[in-house]
């Protein structure tokens, strides 16, 4: 059930803070995240000039106490907002940011107005978590992304080929975002891009666990980036386009190089 945020009377939520913009010579227009609402667009009136209202509380990425109620136009008003979590260790590092930043655009552009996904709120909230606490930008990403499109109803298959449905097993597969995951050899006919069985394993590891162990799932730092260029493909297919700031993260990304022993690092001309 869509719900009409215009029609409501007076509500306290716990909402993320998507995007922002100026409006006007004293509002903001904001896109929230509430885990209870949905997304919910709002106005803020006199959000530019507030030194008490809305102070520091409005910047994405942020975890806000938001008091909403109905408008007099057609958008509902943020009639106040207390900052829960600014995460501050995010804002430390500029791919963070970029990072997180992504994936706020990734999920905005995912969510239609007013329909609840608790599920998409939690998972949002809980990678902006562990990157706020310093866990691995990477293996957050590759999380967010595979279990983005699995809680969105898109997938991806990673069990059975996506054409013939008998389960894959064995050290040789291949992976379709158009076909949305996995072909075996004997369906395979080029397009598809192959898919290691090492990476393959981490994937079915990372779709069943929760976030806290994915620093002690083994996995290649090359295999990673592998990883996140098939899903990326895959769902910005669905989204119909490139995010903005997925140019910006990538550019970021390209600073490092890869080490010996498959860790990233910084390149010495960047240090």
């Amino acid at each position: 059930m869509v719900l009409d945020v215009r029609s409501l009377m007076h509500r306290i939520t716990r909402s993320l803070v998507l995007s922002g913009s100026d409006f006007g010579e004293s509002d903001r227009i904001i896109t929230l995240f509430s885990r209870s609402l949905g997304k919910v667009t709002v106005i803020a009136k006199g959000a530019k000039r507030s030194q008490k209202r809305f102070v520091n509380t409005l910047e994405s990425p942020g975890l806000i106490r938001a008091v909403i109620r109905r408008g007099r136009g057609s958008l509902p008003l943020l009639e106040a907002a207390d900052l829960l979590d600014p995460f501050p260790g995010i804002r430390q590092s500029w791919r963070s940011f970029a990072l997180a930043s992504l994936w706020l655009e990734v999920t905005e552009r995912l969510l239609k107005p007013g329909l609840k996904e608790p599920e998409l709120f939690d998972l949002l909230a809980l990678v902006l978590s562990g990157l706020n606490r310093g866990l691995a930008p990477e293996r957050l990403h590759l999380f967010f992304l595979l279990r983005t499109l699995i809680v969105a109803g898109f997938g991806p298959e990673l069990w059975g080929c996506r054409r013939c449905q008998k389960r894959v097993e064995g050290k040789q597969a291949y992976f379709s975002p158009e076909d949305g995951g996995l072909i075996c050899l004997r369906c395979y006919q080029g397009g598809a891009h192959s898919l290691p069985w090492p990476l393959l394993k981490y994937l079915r590891d990372l779709a069943r666990a929760s976030l806290w162990p994915i620093e002690a799932l083994n996995i290649d730092f090359r295999l990673l980036r592998h990883g996140e260029r098939l899903l990326e493909t895959m769902l910005f297919r669905i989204l119909g386009e490139r995010p903005v700031a997925f140019k910006v993260y990538k550019d970021l990304c390209e600073e490092e190089y890869i080490t010996s022993d498959g860790e990233p690092g910084l390149r010495r001309n960047n240090v």
